[in-house]
């Protein structure tokens, strides 16, 4: 679903169909079924289409706000998984009696 909304998007921020799928190096046609696939699913025009000149709908305004702000969470979330991956984590190995692990040491490891 992401890549349709940055699909839409790019779209919405070109103005056209043939400067987006430019952008994107998607066929013109493989680009308008994109769009249309995302009409069909969602149940509403996205664009009003004049000649070539494309105007968003009331909703598809909404549809673009909302995809700007999925595209905001999908970088931020890969912006915590980058941060997460280089964290410095080290490993610690600890060696104790049968006792201590059933005891002492669980209390401790929770802290």
């Amino acid at each position: 679903m992401l890549e349709e909304l940055i699909v839409f998007i790019t779209v919405v921020e070109q103005s056209s169909l043939n400067r987006a799928s430019k952008l994107l190096n998607l066929s013109q046609p493989a680009l308008s079924r994109k769009i249309a696939k995302l009409e069909e699913e969602w149940g509403v025009a996205l664009f009003n289409r004049n000649g070539k000149k494309l105007e968003l709908t009331r909703v598809g305004h909404e549809a673009y706000l909302y995809a700007l702000e999925q595209r905001q969470r999908h970088q931020n979330f890969l912006q915590s998984v980058s941060r997460f991956k280089t964290a410095n984590r080290s490993t610690v190995t600890l060696g104790a009696s049968l006792t201590t692990l059933q005891t002492t040491l669980p209390p401790s490891l929770q802290r």
